[in-house]
């Protein structure tokens, strides 16, 4: 499993284009979100304030709710609601959080722009690597949003937050799938709490 440490994960920040792309890094990065959840929030599911946003699960058709630490995540989402996103293509028509960038039919963002936001900002800030291509013959990437989540995963892990919250935030429907990220801690321990754990 592929995840970025934390110094990558603010160099990927920093190569993204504009403030919208660095926003929707940032979001994925601290919310463990998927890309699709991502491009579907709504304005009214996202709560800078109060730190939360409100995910909503096609399977079940219901909403998880789901925080984040991060005060430059809610300033920057503030400021994203309040002017930014206000000078997006189709903004004013579309109630989703990420507007059409007027390259498709749909009324949000579409989840290939997602991808190559991640994507990109890995190659310019030379993380990415490549490895091998899919039954079409695209390139495979290991910096994609799926391992922004695997990131999210790993760093809760370390933080000691308890495996079944963590599979709440992410909305897996199994234990078992969420051990996948939070058994990276196992390996070693005493070493990644050394070198990652808090520093206060």
């Amino acid at each position: 499993m592929f995840y970025l440490e934390s110094d990558e994960v603010d160099q990927l920040v920093e190569a993204a284009d504009g403030f919208r792309d660095k926003l929707i890094i940032r979001i994925l990065v601290s919310t463990g979100m998927r890309r699709s959840e991502c491009i579907s929030l709504r304005l009214r599911d996202v709560e800078p304030d109060q730190k939360y946003i409100l995910i909503y699960e096609r399977k079940n058709d219901d909403y998880r709710k789901v925080g984040f630490r991060s005060d430059k995540l809610a300033r920057d989402l503030q400021m994203w609601i309040d002017h930014y996103r206000q000078q997006e293509y189709g903004a004013a028509e579309s109630d989703y959080l990420f507007p059409p960038d007027g390259k498709g039919k749909s009324d949000h963002l579409g989840e290939t722009v997602v991808r190559d936001i991640v994507v990109e900002a890995a190659e310019r800030v030379g993380i990415q690597d490549d490895y091998g291509t899919d039954a079409l013959g695209r390139t495979q990437h290991l910096v994609t949003p799926h391992a922004l989540r695997a990131t999210f995963a790993v760093q809760c892990a370390k933080n000691g937050i308890p495996a079944p919250m963590v599979k709440e935030a992410l909305g897996h429907h199994s234990l078992n799938v969420t051990d996948i990220y939070t058994s990276v801690i196992d390996d070693d321990a005493a070493n990644m709490i050394r070198r990652d754990g808090p520093s206060f």
